[in-house]
């Protein structure tokens, strides 16, 4: 059991740590989107142009879905472990990677054809997965009735 206003003082401070990856994760991603792009192009400058529209693809995929997703998701992840709820988002994380990274990549890429881009959506479906588990966990409030035995 969590003390009295804890379970208060864990979401007040799990919307504030929310908020502040939501803000400065943009930011971010933008800078090393930019450095990645920048190293991409001056590394790839003598290959063929198909080369470097796949690199721009994937840098686009990964970090336009990262601004919306990814801050979501660890927070979520952070704030479940620290609140000592572990054994579920450990078992979500290990089933939507072989699921989703694993399987779905496979599909995605050989099966259907799409190569590399198809692993980098069989990525993102893993991460809205994950989110939408944590979320589900975390607004269900289970996490409240766990606590450090001692």
């Amino acid at each position: 059991m969590l003390y009295r206003g804890m379970a208060e003082d864990v979401m007040r401070n799990a919307r504030t740590y929310l908020v502040i990856s939501a803000v400065s994760y943009p930011f971010l991603s933008v800078y090393y989107s930019c450095a990645a792009l920048a190293s991409l192009i001056s590394r790839m400058a003598a290959c063929f142009i198909l080369r470097l529209r796949l690199g721009g693809i994937l840098v686009l995929i990964h970090n336009g879905c990262a601004i919306l997703i990814w801050p979501a998701f660890f927070c979520m992840a952070d704030v479940l472990r620290a609140a000592n709820d572990v054994k579920f988002p450990m078992c979500v994380s290990i089933g939507s990677m072989v699921v989703f990274r694993i399987g779905f990549s496979f599909l995605l890429a050989a099966g259907l054809g799409m190569g590399a881009v198809g692993v980098w959506w069989a990525m993102i479906a893993d991460w809205v997965v994950r989110s939408s588990f944590f979320a589900w966990r975390f607004f269900g409030g289970k996490w409240k009735t766990f606590y450090v035995r001692g």
